[in-house]
């Protein structure tokens, strides 16, 4: 559904180095909460739920099979 006002604000990384540390900053973030709060066994929330929280924890350690299949070659 298409909004008319803005819903996020904020700044966008001006290098492609500091792009790189924020999405690292964000994996480490993310890899955390996948080892100590795992959602997949977290109480009060439905599967759909826990299945959503899963995948967008996981997405940030598909590059890791890129450069495995890359280092193959």
């Amino acid at each position: 559904m298409y909004l008319r006002r803005p819903l996020a604000a904020g700044l966008a990384t001006e290098t492609l180095a500091a792009h790189v540390r924020q999405r690292v900053r964000w994996a480490r973030g993310m890899a955390q909460v996948l080892r100590v709060d795992c959602p997949l066994f977290k109480r009060g929330l439905s599967v759909p739920q826990r299945l959503n929280y899963f995948n967008a924890m996981l997405h940030f350690f598909f590059g890791i099979p890129r450069l495995i299949m890359l280092a193959a070659r």
